[in-house]
């Protein structure tokens, strides 16, 4: 127990000469995240980061008013942050609007999330994928690193796609002990 209140001790020495640092010399790039701050090179003002602002007239009309409501709520008068990102198209408009479609893409995610043993992502996105009508006998192929037989060819792709990513057999099988 002691020695983690020493090391708990030293991360907050650290941290607090960082604040105080920062506040000593508040032009230190990142230092602030107000609009007086120096930003990276290639970070964009407008959206405080490496994406470059949006066209509103290029956006879908469901986008538009994700857009206006972005806009309302930035006190700079246009979005930033996350809600710029994610009007990039990134994050959950990427699930939601997949052309494989929600069922599809709830599988590739429920088996990556298997591959790197993501409990979390596993448990939310499995309930997901049942719910868009992913088969239970799908999700136990996944959860279990099942054999592929009976499995559709595109549902094979991507769970053979998914292990190849993360590193393990493409012939899905279960891996080594971790």
């Amino acid at each position: 127990m002691g020695t983690v209140r020493i090391v708990a001790a030293v991360i907050l020495a650290i941290a607090a000469a960082g604040v105080a640092d920062r506040r000593a010399n508040p032009q230190t790039p990142g230092s602030a995240i107000g609009p007086e701050a120096a930003l990276p090179r290639g970070v964009h003002p407008e959206t405080r980061n490496r994406l470059s602002p949006l066209d509103p007239a290029r956006l879908s009309d469901r986008m538009k008013k994700v857009y206006a409501d972005a806009v309302a709520a930035s006190p700079g008068g246009y979005p930033q942050g996350v809600a710029a990102i994610r009007l990039h198209r990134s994050g959950v408009d990427v699930r939601w609007d997949a052309r494989i479609g929600r069922r599809l893409s709830e599988l590739a995610i429920i088996t990556i999330a298997r591959e790197y043993d993501q409990p979390y992502e596993w448990s939310l996105h499995e309930m997901e994928a049942l719910a868009v009508g992913l088969e239970p006998q799908i999700v136990d192929v996944v959860r279990y690193r099942g054999p592929l037989t009976g499995v559709g060819e595109k549902e094979t792709a991507i769970i053979n796609s998914g292990a190849r990513s993360a590193g393990t057999r493409s012939r899905w099988r279960p891996t080594c002990a971790r």
